[in-house]
């Protein structure tokens, strides 16, 4: 189930990314069980950087952040970049303007924290 539902996140990003210029062919790698069953409500695709496009450049960003009640990303934080320096704040940006369906407990919503998601830059 998980596996099947980051497949179907990964697709429809692809095909967002690939008629979109500018944007990262990013494939997006959720970690925390309990969230990868939940719901991108609203997706904004990164940009991608004309310099590092031009240079051929591609690399990754991975994220650490929590979702609000609201369904908010927040906190959120650079675990780690490859190439350093190049796509950080296209990833956090894009990261921030996200909208997740909230996850409710008896009811009432409440926040996750923990989650982590890495977005990789490609050309291809």
């Amino acid at each position: 189930m998980k596996k099947a539902l980051i497949l179907a996140l990964s697709s429809l990003l692809l095909s967002a990314c690939a008629a979109t210029s500018n944007t990262a062919e990013n494939h997006e790698t959720i970690s925390n069980r309990e969230f990868a069953d939940d719901v991108t409500l609203a997706t904004i695709n990164p940009y991608y950087p004309a310099q590092a496009a031009k240079k051929g450049i591609e690399g990754y960003v991975k994220l650490s952040f929590d979702v609000n009640e609201q369904g908010k990303p927040q906190n959120i934080k650079v675990i780690r970049a490859f190439p350093i320096g190049v796509f950080e704040q296209h990833a956090v940006e894009a990261l921030s303007h996200r909208q997740y369906k909230t996850k409710k407990v008896n009811g009432i919503a409440v926040k996750k924290t923990g989650l982590s998601l890495q977005l990789d830059f490609d050309l291809t």
